[in-house]
């Protein structure tokens, strides 16, 4: 039973990881939207430079919310003795969530680099599917395919049951073909063009 809980308690984590990821990448809507955009490109720096910074932020952002939470998760359960898996198994288990909550934020950048003015509402929003198909789907009935829809979907289910290297493989895969296209996508935009 304890370990269900805490599978369960982990996958928000996991959606809160990925909020603190989007919430890094809409830094760059909001510079550009009060012109501080253009001048931060003032200097030598390039569009990709800026992208991959806000990137960077919101992976270390996403990986930081899930080892905090792993961590204290792993600590309550050791000081209260309440059983389940070990303190290791358990922060392990937050970490497993990572590859999928940063499929977020590369979506929120690529619809960035295509029109920024939707990349605000498409990150909330593409979270809040996310989350419904990916935690409650089975719940409410939703056919597989459609549950599959979600990342966290793909996430593995620890420490209830064994990590799988596929699913995080996959989700960091399509993290980084996102994040690449939108790479490519942002040198060929206007700036405020939203």
């Amino acid at each position: 039973m304890v370990d269900l809980f805490t599978t369960a308690m982990l996958g928000i984590v996991g959606v809160l990881a990925a909020a603190a990821g989007i919430q890094a990448v809409l830094r760059l809507r909001a510079e550009e939207a009060e012109g501080r955009a253009e001048m931060l490109l003032a200097v030598p720096a390039s569009r990709l430079r800026w992208l991959a910074g806000a990137l960077a932020v919101a992976v270390i952002t996403t990986t930081a919310v899930a080892a905090a939470a792993g961590a204290a998760a792993a600590a309550v359960l050791t000081v209260s003795q309440a059983g389940g898996s070990g303190a290791g198994t358990v922060f392990a288990a937050a970490l497993a969530h990572v590859p999928a909550a940063l499929v977020f934020p590369a979506v929120t950048v690529l619809v960035f680099a295509l029109a920024s003015r939707w990349s605000s509402a498409v990150g909330w929003g593409f979270l809040a599917v996310g989350l419904v198909l990916g935690q409650f789907g089975e719940l409410l009935g939703l056919p597989v395919w459609m549950q599959d829809l979600s990342p966290f979907r793909h996430s593995s289910a620890m420490p209830a049951e064994a990590f799988d290297p596929a699913g995080a493989v996959l989700m960091a895969a399509i993290a980084i073909a996102l994040a690449a296209a939108a790479g490519r996508l942002i040198r060929e935009r206007d700036l405020a063009g939203y």
